[in-house]
């Protein structure tokens, strides 16, 4: 028989037995007397103990013993251990009896942290069984279990003590890790009180409400006096209905009024539980200060003032430290919001009937074509038709088919009148094609829509974009070395950006993007809420959003760091995503949701011209008339005066 005592150091006790030990190559005894004559006192316990383990022993778990040394128990549970034969085997922790209780605190802590949690991580699941009379030791492990994680959500805890269980729950930390883990406790004494049997306690609500007695113990095993199992799933949905506090940002509604949302809704009717609504101090998601705390839901939840938030939270690292994500309930690219302006008529559109190619194949066979004819000309035997020809004047010839003016071919080859003909067939159909096409050009009126992409508004240095608080994406292009979100982050040095809170935005639409010189980067569904609350109240499409998606993420609720919850919501969460229930939540709640989806860039209008439509086709004409005068002067100048 090997034994790992060392009475004159109490933390070798803790490191030499800290192992695994499989059943069959080993059996174990604990520092102490370990007085094994009494063990006919205990045949009710031990009996109970082999019904716990037969009937929850998971082949894939380790087991892990924690044993306040000294405890008579100590060699009863270590043997039912090794006769229920774990596959993986078991853990077996130590506590030297008669130390002081800051020095027990300090070995235990070492233990939890250092040596339980590495086995526990390195599990597919454990079960920690519990072993004390000390209430020091009780306390001190709860709450080191809890702030260290080594019970986590698939972890199950059976502590076995003598200790009454009003003493039990005037414990620091007792009722806190036993009605929010899957935890069970079996109490017992020798005279067979009516105190003695397995206990659970039901999350969220007091002790006297939330206690459960199981089974009773006597000294046949435990008889059940509930119809539950051995642990009993508490959170799948909660056996009695708790108070549950859903944390979430204040924009302007009633109290608890956001429990009628449907995604609250839903997981209060499938949980089991009642909403309250807590909101945050500040309306912000959470981002953590220079003295190491937290503000905002984030803040709310570490120090348990909230047991979940269900508003959509990105992920960072950070937040991963102290709060636990759920897997995500949608994806979510930013986007720009712009200010639409007028729409106007593109004084320049009288060359859009006609691609730029077909611009340029007019140009190439104004020029080319005079070669070919002048060639012709040449070729003829007529010494007055090759004296008539000229490239200038067939150029010019061109150009008057093309703009609808005569010309005279009396004295020109018959191979030149079949070029000119085939000229003025090209030219009937360009004509015709443009000017059908202009009288449409003409009725169109184009909506501006500047800023389609995060480039186009670093370009435009005279607008101010508008960024969430203390957002994901702000700590993103804060923390960037290099790149666009690098020059973002200059212009926020520069003033050219201003931080929100979220339910800023919507005074900031009425106001600072009305006036066009603000763009607003924001989530894409906050963008739909924005504009479609927009349209709602003005009747009309005023803004739009840019062609870019930037910066996506994953957008999850979340819950205190190693809560139970958060599993369940796991569970509820996949079973919307599969039903698409959330995208039809999110178009039944966003009145006009599609009003504004595709804001055209363009728009038809049969108003009248005005010179403001068409000075664009004047300025043309101006110009050539300059340019006619130019060309008279320059010719009046440069011929010889004629004297009779």
């Amino acid at each position: 028989m090997k034994r790992y005592c060392d009475s004159s150091n109490p933390i070798a006790s803790y490191t030499s037995a800290a192992h695994l030990i499989h059943a069959g190559t080993a059996a174990l005894t604990t520092c102490g007397d370990g007085n094994m004559s009494r063990k006919h006192a205990y045949s009710g316990i031990r009996a109970a103990l082999v019904e716990i383990m037969e009937t929850s022993t998971d082949p894939r778990c380790n087991h892990l013993l924690f044993i306040d040394d000294g405890f008579s128990l100590t060699s009863t549970a270590v043997e039912i251990l090794m006769a229920v034969n774990p596959p993986r085997g078991f853990g077996l922790f130590t506590a030297v009896k008669g130390q002081e209780s800051n020095k027990t605190q300090q070995d235990w802590m070492t233990v939890v942290t250092v040596q339980a949690r590495q086995m526990r991580m390195v599990s597919w699941c454990a079960m920690v069984i519990l072993v004390t009379d000390n209430p020091i030791v009780l306390g001190t492990f709860a709450e080191l279990s809890m702030k260290n994680q080594l019970l986590v959500s698939s972890t199950k805890l059976l502590a076995i003590t003598q200790l009454p269980i009003r003493r039990l729950e005037s414990i620091d930390y007792f009722h806190k890790v036993f009605s929010r883990m899957d935890a069970m406790i079996l109490i017992f004494d020798d005279s067979g009180t009516v105190t003695s049997g397995l206990f659970i306690y039901l999350p969220n609500i007091t002790p006297a409400r939330g206690k459960i007695q199981l089974a009773t113990l006597s000294l046949m095993g435990l008889t059940w006096v509930s119809d539950l199992p051995i642990f009993p799933d508490k959170y799948t949905k909660f056996l009695e209905r708790p108070v549950m506090k859903i944390a979430r940002e204040q924009i302007g509604e009633k109290q608890n009024e956001g429990c009628n949302q449907p995604l609250i809704a839903y997981m209060a009717e499938a949980m089991n539980f009642t909403c309250n609504m807590a909101y945050a101090a500040g309306n912000v998601y959470g981002t953590r200060n220079v003295d190491g705390t937290w503000s905002g839901m984030i803040g709310m939840l570490i120090r348990e003032e909230a047991d979940m938030s269900l508003a959509s939270f990105g992920y960072t690292p950070l937040r991963g430290q102290v709060v636990d994500y759920s897997i995500p309930l949608l994806v979510q690219y930013s986007t720009i919001v712009g200010k639409l302006g007028q729409p106007e008529l593109d004084p320049w559109s009288f060359h859009l009937p006609l691609d730029a190619y077909v611009w340029l194949s007019i140009l190439i066979t104004l020029l080319l074509v005079p070669v070919v004819m002048v060639l012709l000309s040449w070729s003829s035997s007529s010494l007055s038709t090759r004296r008539r020809s000229s490239w200038s004047r067939d150029v010019f010839q061109l150009l008057r088919v093309l703009l609808q003016q005569d010309i005279s071919t009396s004295h020109d080859s018959w191979r030149r009148r079949g070029v000119m003909a085939t000229w003025l067939l090209v030219a009937l159909v360009l004509v015709r094609s443009y000017a059908s096409n202009l009288m449409s050009v003409m009725a169109v009126r184009y909506v501006q829509q500047p800023y389609q992409s995060l480039r186009n508004v670093l370009d435009d240095p005279s607008v101010t974009m508008i960024w969430q608080t203390n957002s994901g994406r702000v700590e993103y292009y804060r923390s960037a070395r290099s790149g666009i979100f690098r020059e973002v982050a200059e212009r926020e040095k520069a003033g050219g950006i201003k931080l929100q809170l979220l339910h800023e935005f919507w005074r900031s639409m009425d106001t600072l993007l009305q006036r066009g010189d603000h763009v607003l980067v924001a989530v894409e569904i906050i963008s739909r809420m924005l504009i479609s609350r927009d349209f709602t109240k003005r009747g009309q499409c005023d803004f739009y959003t840019a062609k870019e998606r930037i910066l996506p993420v994953f957008l999850s609720v979340v819950g205190q760091k190693g809560s139970p919850t958060v599993p369940q919501l796991n569970r509820r969460i996949m079973a919307i995503q599969e039903a698409w229930l959330h995208d039809l939540w999110v178009e039944n709640t966003i009145n006009n949701s599609t009003a504004c989806a595709q804001t055209p860039w363009r728009i038809t209008n049969s108003s009248s011209l005005s010179l403001q439509h068409l000075w664009g086709m004047m300025a043309v004409l101006a110009g050539s008339h300059f340019m006619g005068l130019l060309l008279l002067l320059w010719e009046i100048w440069s011929s010889p005066i004629k004297t009779s």
